[in-house]
């Protein structure tokens, strides 16, 4: 290379500003060796060095400005001094430390003041062999899901090296218990382009995102302990409240009274009864029903009907009872005297003892009389009928309703219910039309007028259990209740008192988790 450069008139006197004459410069000039630097075959996880020699053959100072190699799996020690002087070399490490397996190449990058060749590359190359950890999908995202819904997703661990490859550990860390892991036994050796399955569950609890990582433990040697983003996102859909004020009765015990029913009317009063023992059971009160047949006597199933008979077993014994109780006889139409007879104490009275059992003391009475006229009983007055009644129960334990045509003036061709109706007023309880259309309705506000003190609650609509929450006179409860699936209510163990008002909140379990 040219050494020395003469420059001919281009210097001048900085006075006169006329050339001087002739300046000659010495140059700096870079040599490296081997022009190449192969690192031969290499286990993952192990590195290697190799020596490059770096000199000055120039007749001025040599500054290395830069030694980087463009695949950062190779790095450079540099020297101490950068500025070589003419004829002066330098040793530069340079370690090479393979993350993946197969052969890699790369260069050198040498940059210095040498004014001809300022940058140099230098070919580097090597081969590396070992076990890769791979994880799929990687992150984890098993995206979002209403609550109420759950989602699975597989997970792929799989060795993409060409060792084998010895998986220890598989575990789900820094997640909540809204997510579920399940792993395949261990410890197993995958070889190369072996893969196993494990499998991550996601239910959320509430409106949020949450996560976690997988760190999967194995003998890869660049990423022993390899871990993965785990996220998932919870949505509330409908939210749904609730509420009811408790009631003062702890047992509802039920007489129902029906007098010459046609066939159609016995149909309606079936409906009636249905509708109000649903709206019974969605309150959870603890009831018994007996129909009263022609001499005061139970007729539904032996020994009454209760809470524990529902579905189609309830509507046939319902059907069977007020058939029995339209059995013509001499008292058929003498509901007052046949609830007379019913209400005596047990041994006293003509069939006093036949409903012996049913009747608790701490219990509310409940009476539903059910004409489709005037009450023709000869043997007892109405007023007889409320003296028995205030006998057998006290002040805020009993309750009478009528279902039967207007008093006065009746309704379309029937006759007027006298004799209920004067109970119904003295006792001060609800009368209902007998030419309603609708009897389910009649059951439904009866429901709502004495729902008893409820021990729980059956939801409208299906619960996403553990977002249910309760409140109870104001004040959130944190326990003294539970949530039942499979009736989807809710229990309450500490039960609330008469007047306390309720209120349920849940997010309603969604129709499809699609």
């Amino acid at each position: 290379m040219l050494l020395t450069l003469l420059v001919i008139g281009c210097v001048t006197d900085p006075v006169t500003g006329k050339p001087i004459g002739e300046v000659a410069y010495d140059l700096p000039d870079i040599a490296v060796s081997p022009a190449s630097l192969d690192f031969g075959v290499l286990d993952l996880g192990s590195s290697t060095e190799r020596t490059l020699t770096v000199q000055n053959v120039g007749e001025a100072s040599l500054e290395l400005t830069d030694l980087t190699a463009e695949d950062t799996t190779w790095s450079v020690v540099p020297p101490s001094n950068p500025v070589l002087a003419p004829g002066e070399s330098v040793p530069v490490t340079v370690r090479w430390v393979p993350t993946s397996i197969g052969a890699r190449s790369a260069s050198l990058r040498v940059r210095s003041t040498d004014p001809d060749d300022p940058s140099l590359e230098v070919p580097l190359s090597g081969e590396a062999h070992g076990p890769v950890a791979r994880v799929s999908p990687d992150p984890i995202d098993l995206g979002s899901m209403p609550v109420g819904c759950d989602a699975t997703l597989t997970v792929t661990v799989a060795n993409d090296g060409d060792r084998d490859l010895l998986v220890e550990g598989l575990e789900l860390v820094g997640a909540s218990s809204e997510f579920d892991f399940e792993a395949p036994t261990l410890p197993l050796v995958l070889t190369s382009g072996q893969s196993v399955e494990a499998s991550i569950g996601y239910l959320p609890a509430d409106h949020a995102t949450d996560g976690g990582s997988l760190v999967v433990t194995s003998s890869d040697p660049v990423e022993p302990d390899r871990s993965v983003l785990v996220s998932g996102t919870g949505v509330v859909g409908e939210v749904a409240t609730e509420s009811f004020e408790q009631g003062a009765a702890t047992e509802l015990d039920l007489v129902i009274v029906p007098s010459a029913l046609a066939e159609p009317a016995r149909d309606a009063a079936v409906d009636l009864l249905e509708a109000w023992l649903d709206a019974l059971d969605v309150g959870g009160a603890d009831y018994r029903m007996i129909v009263l047949s022609t001499y005061g006597c139970n007729s539904t199933a032996d020994p009454w009907l209760d809470a524990e008979l529902d579905g189609a077993d309830r509507t046939d014994t319902l059907e069977l009872a007020i058939e029995r109780a339209a059995v013509e006889s001499a008292y058929e139409s003498a509901g007052l005297q046949r609830l007379h007879w019913a209400l005596q104490d047990e041994g006293d009275g003509y069939y006093a003892d036949c409903d012996a059992g049913f009747f608790r003391d701490d219990a509310r009475l409940v009476v539903l009389g059910i004409t489709d006229g005037p009450d023709h009983s000869t043997l007892v007055s109405w007023i007889d009928v409320a003296e028995r009644i205030e006998d057998f129960r006290g002040a805020g334990q009993r309750l009478v309703h009528a279902v039967a045509p207007e008093d006065p003036g009746g309704c379309d061709l029937y006759e007027a219910g006298s004799g209920w109706s004067d109970l119904v007023a003295e006792e001060g309880g609800s009368f209902f039309s007998y030419c309603a259309t609708d009897w389910s309705a009649h059951g439904e506000a009866l429901g709502a007028l004495d729902p008893g003190r409820r021990t729980r609650w059956v939801l409208a609509q299906p619960a996403v259990g553990h977002t249910v929450e309760v409140e109870v006179a104001g004040t959130p409860a944190l326990t003294g209740w539970h949530y039942d699936e499979a009736d989807n209510a809710v229990v309450f163990d500490d039960v609330p008192e008469a007047g306390d008002r309720v209120e349920l909140s849940y997010a309603v379990r969604p129709d499809s988790c699609d």
